[in-house]
């Protein structure tokens, strides 16, 4: 993308060509997807063409798709789209192409930017990368299998481009991964990167008495050493990028939750970490921008569940049997929390705020709870110990 469009003067609406297995009838497909073209291709399948908006993503039409059961055969990003003649004729619309509600949308953000979003293989990572990269930021999503990878080609988004290997517990993945994200920046003739956004993280329910110290080894190295680790080698690129920001997401506050240190003491060190670079890169003005998160619907509330029924079965039963009855209580105020959980693609759509605003905020909450959560560390410490002593 050129530096015109990049700064959005005169730039034209973001123009999609989705290709899908089997016919779509007129009427139904008008209302599913306003606003583009419908054309029979020579083998039967259907091609959708048109403009999309800033507020409807490409990533809203693909999920669109996906609840249809509408079988997709291939999306492409396409340059600029100008109609190269007048509407369509009646007659050309009984032979099969429609135009549908066409109207005057305004343009997508036309950054154009690389930016490199750790832990995309699912949830919050992939909803990230897959609605950033349909509005016009070339992506570096950062995955640690090649099945993950593979995935993210499968939706054919130009703009989306995997880096696999990336396991942040690896150092030698971390230097591997630094080299393939400059190569492939400067086969775009670029030495910047606009944005870090830090998102990989996993985490387990356990007692601190029983946690498993391994894991909880890995979860400080994937949150906080190896993200330390990759800004190292990736922040000279930032520094060049006008405009560059490196982005944290985390839970909205730093609370002492029992029974999930796994996940918090990462976070609490990850916030010292943000606040440090804040302001040890002010003379850049290059921000540290936490994205304060709620409860959101991903994979990893089941995963959690059967984890823990299996640490159960394998903790010493004399010192298990003592957290048993909090632990239970703990989960099913968990399953009740799941059912109120917000979609990840809220996360994605305050990430592109945060990346595209000219004066972005510190801190943004998002999900379900985020705004209460946020509001309790403002509480003293006597009164928060007994909040959660009370529900377990």
């Amino acid at each position: 993308m050129n530096d015109r469009a990049r700064s959005g003067a005169g730039a034209p609406p973001l123009t999609v060509e989705i290709r899908v297995r089997g016919w779509l009838e007129h009427e139904p497909a008008a209302k599913w997807f306003p606003g583009f073209s419908l054309q029979r291709g020579k083998n039967g399948e259907s091609l959708l063409r048109g403009p999309l908006p800033d507020q409807a993503a490409l990533f809203g039409v693909l999920h669109r798709l996906r609840d249809l059961a509408i079988p997709l055969r291939s999306v492409n990003i396409l340059g600029d789209y100008q109609p190269s003649r007048a509407p369509f004729t009646a007659r050309e619309k009984a032979q099969g192409e429609l135009t549908m509600n066409a109207a005057a949308l305004p343009d997508p953000h036309p950054s154009g930017e690389s930016v490199l979003i750790t832990g995309c293989s699912s949830g919050i990572g992939l909803a990230t990368a897959l609605y950033l990269a349909s509005h016009g930021f070339h992506v570096l999503a950062a995955v640690r299998r090649e099945p993950d990878a593979e995935r993210l080609r499968g939706f054919h988004l130009s703009n989306l481009e995997p880096v696999c290997p990336l396991d942040l517990a690896d150092p030698a993945q971390i230097a591997a991964a630094s080299a393939a994200i400059k190569e492939s920046l400067s086969r775009k003739g670029r030495d910047r990167l606009y944005a870090v956004i830090n998102n990989a993280g996993g985490g387990f329910i356990a007692p601190v008495e029983l946690m498993d110290l391994g894991r909880f080894r890995t979860e400080i190295e994937t949150r906080v050493i190896g993200p330390m680790a990759l800004l190292q080698s990736l922040l000279p690129l930032v520094r060049r990028a006008r405009g560059g920001r490196i982005l944290w997401i985390a839970t909205p506050a730093l609370v002492a939750i029992p029974y999930v240190a796994s996940i918090h003491a990462g976070e609490f060190a990850m916030n010292c970490i943000a606040q440090s670079l804040h302001l040890e890169l002010s003379p850049w003005r290059i921000p540290n921008i936490l994205i304060g998160c709620g409860g959101i619907r991903t994979a990893a509330p089941g995963r959690t569940k059967s984890e823990l029924a299996a640490s159960l079965r394998s903790w010493p039963r004399e010192t298990s049997d003592l957290y048993a009855k909090s632990l239970q209580k703990l989960q099913d105020q968990f399953e009740q929390f799941d059912r109120r959980r917000t979609e990840p693609e809220a996360v994605a759509r305050t990430v592109y705020a945060a990346l595209t605003a000219g004066k972005p905020k510190r801190k943004y909450l998002v999900g379900h709870l985020a705004g209460w959560m946020n509001l309790v560390r403002l509480f003293p410490q006597s009164i928060v110990d007994t909040v959660f002593a009370k529900r377990l």
